[in-house]
């Protein structure tokens, strides 16, 4: 599997987008996809992506050299505050599988995965066509993996000591100075940790302002930022929507639970601060974009030096995001990727082999009311019986030569079926499971019409296999076996 990840980034932009995308790129490698970056930006970027093929160039313009890259076997990740929706059409009719990081409903986007990992994002009005799914909220906050799995690891200490102020890769509106100067006149017993980003242009103005009590960052790898955050009793930031930032740092601070008085920089960041504040995490911001004075800073600053405010504040923030944004985006991706690829028929003679590996999964065994290994021998004399039984349906499913599972139907009197299935190890914690039973129950009354009932047998402990079952349409019923619950599907319900 080849994913393809086409964005931009310039040092005098920032690159907010090459670091949300490379967190995902991180997820798919560890399912063993072959990532690839193109990326509309400068030499600098190649600094960002060295654990990754990199193209450098203006897709934007040199939509030929792009489109070559293209395949129909590959899956594409677009992020982009640029590319228009022609392009944006051009390249899904090349490719099996297209995912879109949107952020405020940017256009209308083709067939596809539609991201948006903005707090309150599922109130979007999105123009829902067909062939378009959607993944919305806070559900799938995409986060650098230093800042996974931090979740209550702040200290909420009595005194405020210790302020952090960023502002993005380059500060677009110069704000960093300014802030600077108001701590340093008014509050000065505060340590003051200043991050510069790559593009900022004004840091001889930055040190002349500093004080003894004034630490200067440039450029933070991700480990940093997410320590100095963990350090900080509060943070100066900006709620970006900007090519900057892409909106990592807001949810980088939530999941660090640092209390953030926050500046609106951009008339596109409104969904992103509203969402925030409904739940809490940001109480006051102040609209930059508009007139304001630096005044406007004391009275939030006052509000956090109350340790149980700090608090408040922290539990708000740290309860509306798990870390796990990007890992959720990875599975939907390439369910939708193996769903297209997959195809499904009767076993024949020439599935002896691939089902009788999967039968001896170790998972398989496990889940399976008889967990003892089954010889070969065993199985095939099974598998023989099986394609001959008039009274079962054994049904496969295959990307290209590999097994991804099965489904088994057995007839039983009265007008009713029992069903099972499995899923072999490279296929599962994708979500296909009632994708297969769907495909399979469909298939299973098209040919026994007759059948009007379905049953499942599950032990209690198979929490997959339930899930699997219940979105597949199958309801709970009274079970007749005590090692097992029992699930009913009826054709036509």
């Amino acid at each position: 599997m080849r994913v393809l990840i086409l964005t931009e980034g310039y040092s005098h932009t920032g690159y907010g987008h090459i670091s949300r995308c490379t967190a995902i790129a991180q997820v798919f490698r560890e399912r063993n996809a072959n990532v690839t970056f193109i990326v509309n930006g400068d030499e600098s970027v190649k600094n960002l992506v060295q654990s990754y093929p990199l193209f450098v160039f203006n897709w934007l313009e040199n939509t030929e050299r792009l489109l070559e890259y293209l395949s129909q076997d590959d899956i594409i990740v677009i992020d982009s505050y640029l590319a228009g929706k022609g392009l944006y059409t051009e390249i899904r009719q090349r490719v099996k599988v297209a995912a879109y990081l949107d952020d405020f409903n940017r256009l209308e986007y083709p067939e596809g995965i539609i991201i948006n990992g903005t707090v309150g994002a599922e109130l979007i009005p999105y123009k829902r066509n067909f062939g378009q799914h959607y993944l919305l909220g806070k559900d799938f906050v995409i986060l650098r993996e230093a800042f996974k799995d931090l979740c209550g690891h702040r200290e909420i200490r009595e005194k405020v000591k210790t302020v952090l102020i960023t502002f993005g890769g380059s500060d677009p509106l110069n704000l960093t100075p300014k802030i600077l100067e108001k701590l340093t006149n008014c509050y000065a017993n505060l340590r003051k940790i200043v991050i510069l980003g790559p593009a900022f242009s004004h840091k001889a103005e930055i040190e002349r302002m500093a004080d003894d009590n004034t630490v200067i960052y440039r450029n933070v790898e991700a480990e940093v930022m997410r320590d100095l955050m963990l350090a900080a009793d509060f943070a100066i930031s900006l709620s970006v929507l900007s090519q900057e930032m892409a909106g990592q740092t807001i949810n980088e601070l939530a999941i660090t639970g640092l209390p953030s008085v926050i500046f609106k920089v951009a008339e596109n960041q409104g969904n992103n601060i509203a969402g925030w504040k409904n739940i809490g995490f940001v109480d006051e911001f102040i609209d930059a974009t508009k007139d304001w004075h630096i005044d406007d800073l004391d009275k939030i600053i006052l509000k956090f030096e109350n340790s149980e405010y700090r608090r408040e504040i922290f539990c708000r923030g740290i309860s509306q995001i798990d870390g796990k944004g990007a890992h959720r985006i990875m599975k939907a991706v390439i369910r939708m990727f193996y769903e297209m690829n997959m195809d499904m028929r009767l076993a024949k003679e020439e599935d002896l082999l691939p089902l009788f590996e999967l039968t001896n999964d170790r998972m398989v065994r496990q889940n399976s009311f008889s967990t003892h290994a089954i010889s070969l021998d065993e199985h095939r004399n099974w598998f023989y019986a099986t394609l001959k039984n008039r009274a079962r349906r054994l049904f496969v499913f295959y990307e290209k030569e590999k097994l991804i599972g099965q489904v088994r139907f057995d007839i039983e009197e009265n007008n009713s079926a029992v069903i099972s299935i499995s899923i072999g190890a490279n296929y599962r914690g994708f979500g296909l499971a009632p994708c297969l039973l769907e495909k399979a129950l469909r298939h299973f009354h098209d040919r026994e019409r007759q059948i009007s009932k379905i049953y499942a047998y599950v032990k209690t402990e198979n929490m997959a296999s339930r899930y699997a079952f219940i979105r597949a349409g199958f309801k709970d019923c009274v079970s007749d076996n005590k090692h097992a619950l029992k699930y009913c599907y009826v054709y036509g319900n």
